[in-house]
């Protein structure tokens, strides 16, 4: 399928989706950066220790591109992902000029508030996910 410039042009065939994490990191080569901010309550209290998994799914499988847990601020800070160059936002029709990843949280004193599901990632970019949790109340 042929893909367009904004002024008309005929920019040529649209590049195939990687099928492969390697074939994804060669098509990705720029860097963006996810900030996890975890926390309860209507005051936003920090939740330290939620264990955090970024992943990227492909044809090929899902992928691990970050494990780790969230420090006494509730924050893991300066994730480093790859993602597409910016200039791909000049022409939209080309490719989506951003990533995509999937964060799943977990924490045993608390459960996650749903909804929050995938990030978008650009290049250049520090893309923050706010993690509401809600503390398991314990049986007596």
């Amino acid at each position: 399928m042929a893909t367009y410039h904004p002024d008309g042009s005929e920019m040529g065939e649209s590049p195939a989706a990687p099928a492969t994490y390697e074939e994804y990191c060669r098509i990705n080569t720029n860097k963006g950066e996810i900030k996890i901010h975890a926390f309860a309550g209507p005051q936003a209290l920090p939740v330290s220790g939620v264990q955090i998994t970024i992943t990227k799914a492909l044809p090929d499988g899902e992928h691990v591109l970050f494990r780790g847990a969230t420090d006494i601020d509730g924050i893991i800070d300066s994730i480093v992902v790859p993602t597409p160059p910016r200039q791909l936002s000049m022409f939209p029709n080309l490719r989506i000029p951003y990533a995509t990843y999937r964060i799943y949280a977990h924490h045993p004193e608390f459960r996650l508030i749903p909804s929050f599901g995938d990030i978008a990632v650009f290049d250049g970019i520090k893309s923050i996910r706010r993690i509401p949790m809600v503390r398991l109340q314990r049986a007596e």
